[in-house]
């Protein structure tokens, strides 16, 4: 049954959980020479060499049949493949934390008429902890190096500045989603930045309406990061998700958390295993919803980027009329609310935060400006490291 923790009422309180048990991990592939040492890595964002496997399949697409192509260049890509997200409620099935619709729908009442405070301040480990823990992601972050990740290079593209390679990533309990890495001709250490989109936003459309390739044309990988599901109102599937996740204890931003880590890990091990990146020099950028994303990140994972750009916010919560009609987007983490005002205080940040308007250019200024200015901030607070 879900219970008020020490600060508040926690959703992924709702059964004891054994402190000894540990995430699943393992995977040995002794024949590839990409694959990490298996050591007892524990929870660390600094291994020397992440466990990554490199593999290149020409036209491979997801088992959603999404080819990251097929888009027309001039609008998102709406993705509906939820089935690697249910599947994860059985994978994680010694970590969920069921709690019943009705206990949600009370917890939502008492935070809108004031029955629940928002939290004390905290310090950087005490944010880390709490929100993990009501994020449900610990067991996630246990072992995250070690933990095999697969990423398929399906298609390579060769421009003036830099190359285009198609990726898809595979990892055990999140499934298959794709990316983009834009790599620049002849890098040599760079810094490396990932992408989280928002709604409706597959990774080709960030880069394509915000002018994802002046990037590597100023000297910086890009890794953007396709985000699944998240096209409500019009396609159910981020609801569903959403709402069977947090039934389970679950919530479906934090595996988004996990996703652009799982990014993060690929570019470090880059940077252990291929002198084109600095795996020591990445950092993070959101986008609308990818920013809600983004702005848990930084908390959940505080070593994992020196730097992170921002432009919007969320207070993770939706009212109890949109959970009792099945309408809670993927923000949806009530487990969290009382530590938005902590969270999206980018002051107590402990790396350079830039907050920008949404879009990231200011009134009157076209989209090439803010990506410029995102291009300045880089420069200054990421390249000079």
């Amino acid at each position: 049954m879900c219970s008020y923790s020490a600060l508040a009422v926690s959703l992924t309180g709702c059964n004891d959980q054994d402190e000894s048990s540990s995430a699943r991990g393992g995977g040995d592939d002794d024949d590839s020479p990409y694959q990490a040492d298996q050591a007892g890595i524990g929870r660390s964002f600094d291994a020397d060499c992440p466990n990554v496997t490199l593999r290149l399949e020409d036209g491979r697409i997801s088992h959603c049949g999404f080819n990251p192509y097929d888009l027309n260049g001039d609008g998102p890509f709406i993705t509906d493949c939820p089935q690697d997200y249910f599947d994860f409620c059985n994978l994680a099935g010694d970590y969920a934390q069921p709690c019943k619709a009705e206990d949600i729908a009370d917890l939502l009442q008492r935070i809108a008429t004031g029955e629940v405070d928002p939290s004390d301040p905290l310090d950087t480990n005490e944010l880390q902890h709490e929100l993990c823990t009501r994020l449900n992601i610990e067991f996630l972050l246990d072992n995250f190096d070690s933990r095999p990740l697969t990423v398929t290079t399906t298609r390579v593209e060769r421009y003036a500045d830099y190359e285009l390679r198609s990726l898809l990533f595979e990892d055990e309990f999140v499934g298959e989603f794709n990316g983009f890495l834009l790599l620049p001709n002849d890098a040599c250490n760079v810094p490396a930045v990932v992408v989280s989109p928002g709604h409706a936003g597959s990774s080709k459309a960030w880069i394509d309406v915000y002018f994802g390739n002046y990037l590597p044309q100023n000297g910086y990988a890009l890794l953007a990061l396709s985000m699944r599901c998240m096209a409500a109102p019009n396609v159910p599937a981020e609801y569903d998700v959403t709402r069977a996740l947090t039934l389970d204890g679950f919530t479906f931003i934090g595996l988004q958390v996990y996703e652009q880590l799982l990014g993060l890990k690929y570019l470090r091990f880059l940077g252990c295993r291929d002198v084109a990146v600095d795996g020591n020099r990445l950092g993070l950028i959101g986008h609308s919803g990818g920013s809600t994303v983004g702005n848990l990140l930084i908390r959940a994972a505080p070593e994992a980027v020196k730097v992170y750009i921002s432009d919007f916010k969320s207070e993770y919560i939706n009212s109890g009329e949109s959970w009792n009609l099945g309408k809670v987007p993927h923000d949806f983490a009530p487990g969290a609310w009382q530590l938005h005002y902590l969270i999206n205080n980018f002051d107590t940040a402990t790396m350079p935060v830039l907050e920008l308007p949404y879009g990231y250019a200011e009134d009157g200024q076209s989209i090439p400006d803010g990506t410029r200015r995102i291009i300045e901030f880089l420069d200054q607070e990421l390249k000079k490291r």
